[in-house]
């Protein structure tokens, strides 16, 4: 059986050289940008929501929102769901497909100046180890409970990015590990995009702990 290891990721973020002071010029970034850029704004802006407290908008629709004040579009962006979304050139895709309609739908939208301008970001990312390491049921509960939010998040919200959907971490490895199918899913099954990091790591250290007083290895 191989250990579950606990890791985490850091990172720098730096400017693409885009940015975006209009309609046209944010659809122009959203088609040219690498997909780096798409993945931080897109899926790792809900990284910084869920330590932030704050809504769980994406930096796009947030924007499109704030600075542009197009509701209509911004919701349209905001209802393309991350959880939905395992590849960044389907996201990308749909983000483009909606803004392209909103400017050929006409009127004057498009030509709202932005109240502050959109910088499309990048972060060139690091993995590192916590040193956090479990080999049965038990070991896995109080690792969770020990290591940083960000390893959790890691493990449990990004890995399905990093995966390509498959799955996350922590239940592929209490699947095929443990045997631990039930609780698997379990954890597979909560909404882990909209709440706090934190209470979800309550909410998964709570499934294991059932499960530990039902028995489990």
């Amino acid at each position: 059986m191989k250990p579950f290891r606990f890791t985490s990721e850091t990172g720098l973020v730096r400017w693409t050289g885009y940015k975006a002071q209009d309609l046209n010029s944010f659809l122009d970034g959203l088609e040219k940008v690498g997909g780096s850029s798409i993945y931080y704004h897109f899926y790792q802006s809900l990284y910084r929501k869920h330590f932030l407290a704050v809504d769980f908008m994406h930096d796009f629709a947030r924007w499109v929102l704030i600075s542009l004040n197009l509701p209509p579009l911004a919701e349209r962006l905001a209802q393309i769901d991350p959880t939905d979304y395992h590849s960044i050139r389907k996201a990308r895709e749909r983000m483009i497909h909606y803004v392209r309609d909103f400017i050929g739908e006409g009127g004057q939208w498009f030509r709202i100046p932005a109240t502050a301008a959109f910088y499309f970001l990048q972060q060139d990312s690091f993995v590192i180890r916590t040193g956090h390491e479990a080999g049965d049921l038990q070991g896995f509960h109080d690792c969770l409970k020990q290591v940083g939010e960000s390893s959790v998040y890691y493990h449990l919200v990004e890995a399905r990015i990093r995966l390509g959907g498959a799955d996350n971490d922590f239940s592929a490895w209490l699947e095929h590990e443990l045997k631990e199918k039930a609780l698997a899913d379990r954890i597979r099954a909560l909404n882990i995009h909209r709440r706090p990091i934190g209470v979800t790591r309550e909410l998964v250290v709570a499934a294991v702990r059932r499960r530990l007083e039902d028995g489990g290895a």
